[in-house]
């Protein structure tokens, strides 16, 4: 009896030493932001790499200082290269709120790095006798030096689909476009009015129904940046409904801004009349949950329950707490 207890002991040991080991490894992975240079200190007219870092979650990071923009970071990172102007110092900021994987909560994170400019040293002539004093020699006209441009307008802008609103122009950076409710995706092209400086962030984008941000930042040569936001409004008006005690209802296309039921329901897409879509759906709960629009007041209050019943492979039940009605 002795024998057992002594090893019964060990084993819950062992047990409490593997659960610390998981609670310690559970902050090892917190999301977390971090702002690195490629060197602490540079000469004028030499260039450093600033790199923000997002781990352990994704969110929208706001870089400032002597880069500029906002970026999607999911676990991944932005680098931005810099050309040192003047002595001085160069510091790049970052801060937003990221998604934590782990706890599935937002986390507020920021960060900040900073590299030191000083003027290149001047190199003075050596190994010559000091009896000897240098032959005078005429002074050859210093070359100014190139300034760098700041021009970070676009001389153009546009999309694919959709009319621009105002009118394109260098000096607005406010535009706003309206689209179907069938548009997914939409491309962006734009050029800019400098030869030399850099355009980010074109090419195409996917859209969700609703309000959708696209920002195209622009990078002058000599560091300074600019920015042209677009707001893409998809038209989110419902393209699939159903009839339930004389009420025409639209399953909401756009979960944007709605409280899921309880934290173990996931977002999915299911088919109803051979169209996706967007539900919540649980596992534990074993249920999936639509969102659905009055068709006249436009309300969105109503939840129900989707059941798909064992007497049939192709219909629904839209349950709610007073009836339930066949979706096929």
């Amino acid at each position: 009896m002795t024998k057992f207890k002594s090893r019964l002991c060990k084993l819950a040991a062992v047990c409490l030493l593997a659960v610390g080991i998981l609670n310690v490894s559970g902050f090892l992975h917190a999301a977390g932001l971090s702002v690195t240079a490629s060197a602490s200190t540079i000469y004028v007219g030499d260039s450093v790499t600033f790199t923000v870092s997002a781990s352990g979650g994704a969110g929208n990071i706001s870089v400032s200082g002597a880069a500029n923009g906002t970026y999607w970071l999911d676990n991944s990172s932005q680098s931005f290269t810099v050309t040192a102007t003047a002595e001085g110092t160069l510091t790049v900021s970052a801060s937003g709120t990221l998604g934590d994987y782990n706890t599935e909560k937002d986390v507020a994170v920021s960060g900040s790095a900073s590299v030191q400019v000083v003027a290149k040293p001047s190199q003075t002539q050596n190994n010559q006798p000091s009896e000897k004093p240098e032959t005078p020699k005429t002074e050859e006209p210093q070359k100014e030096e190139k300034k760098l441009s700041s021009n970070a307008n676009l001389a153009s802008l546009r999309l694919s689909q959709g009319t621009l609103s105002p009118k394109f122009s260098a000096s607005k950076t406010q535009y706003t476009v309206n689209l179907n409710g069938d548009v997914s995706s939409i491309k962006v092209s734009a050029s800019t009015a400098d030869d030399k400086a850099v355009v980010y962030g074109t090419g195409t984008k996917s859209l969700k129904p609703g309000k959708n941000t696209i920002t195209v930042s622009v990078a002058a040569e000599d560091g300074s940046t600019k920015e042209y936001t677009i707001t893409v409004n998809v038209d989110e008006t419902p393209v699939v409904f159903v009839t339930y005690n004389g009420t025409k209802l639209g399953f909401v296309r756009s979960l944007d801004g709605v409280d899921k039921p309880a934290k173990s329901f996931e977002e999915v897409k299911i088919k109803v009349d051979g169209k996706e879509v967007k539900a919540w759906k649980s596992n534990l709960l074993k249920k999936t949950v639509v969102y659905l629009q009055d068709d006249k007041t436009k309300e969105k209050t109503t939840i129900f329950i989707i059941r798909k019943p064992t007497q049939s492979k192709h219909s629904f039940v839209l349950w709610r707490c007073w009836g339930t009605m066949s979706l096929s």
